[in-house]
């Protein structure tokens, strides 16, 4: 890693950030005010070259005064319920972190992006259009009557590829996410990989997302916690923040 003051190019791209902010990508320990945003996982060139600050470990990765963050929720459908054909383990504990998340965002004005999955005909017969296990968990759905909410429809795992998310979080101005739902080594990694690579500053409550337990022949098995963990742990490294409540 270089030393603070070094003079290198920057390896990542540079693109417009908001007007006032400071990140911490992955472990890289490096700051950006604006007006750029380093997608890059070391330093850049100098200060006054790039606009990137080199801080101490454990700065906070986001100032969030000036920004808006939207609250991303991804496939908080039935289909995940034990009732569901995609039944998830942890799913109750966190619909109920969902909830308080939700409740939190409309208290505050706080935008709400509602990304709700559909197989294809060819597919599997979960998450159908017009079946119960397509539609929200119980105590979910957007508020009609809030223009703040909108729902997404996507049949792939990325809300940004399956979707208009993107430009609806442009018009909406929100240069920052914060990520929740189902499962979190599925869509939820998808969709937050493809916020980090549009230039979003990502954040996940690791305590408001589940998935289940994966086994190959080859590779072994692992529980449906390291599962999430693994994840995770793979989001934190290319920049996204862990938010709990």
């Amino acid at each position: 890693m270089a030393k603070s003051g070094s003079r290198r190019s920057c390896p990542g791209k540079l693109r417009p950030g908001p007007s006032n902010w400071t990140a911490k990508r992955g472990n890289s320990g490096f700051s950006h005010r604006r007006p750029f945003i380093c997608l890059g996982e070391r330093f850049c060139a100098t200060p006054q070259e790039s606009g990137c600050v080199p801080v101490q470990a454990g700065v906070n990765w986001l100032k969030m005064d000036t920004i808006m963050q939207t609250l991303v929720i991804i496939d908080a459908q039935n289909e995940f319920s034990a009732g569901g054909k995609r039944p998830v383990p942890d799913v109750l504990p966190a619909l109920e972190v969902i909830k308080k998340r939700i409740a939190i965002a409309r208290k505050n004005g706080t935008p709400i992006a509602w990304v709700r999955h559909f197989n294809r005909p060819h597919e599997s017969p979960a998450f159908m259009p017009g079946t119960w296990g397509s539609e929200y968990l119980p105590g979910l759905g957007p508020d009609v009557s809030n223009t703040l909410e909108r729902e997404f429809k996507k049949d792939v795992y990325g809300a940004f590829t399956g979707s208009d998310i993107g430009s609806w979080l442009t018009d909406m101005g929100s240069s920052a996410v914060l990520i929740t739902g189902f499962y979190t080594h599925g869509c939820v990694s998808t969709t937050s990989r493809e916020a980090i690579m549009a230039g979003l500053a990502v954040s996940i409550d690791p305590d408001a997302t589940a998935t289940i337990a994966l086994e190959h022949a080859l590779l072994g098995k692992i529980s449906a916690a390291q599962s999430k963990v693994a994840a995770l742990l793979q989001l934190e490294n290319m920049g996204a923040r862990m938010e709990a409540l």
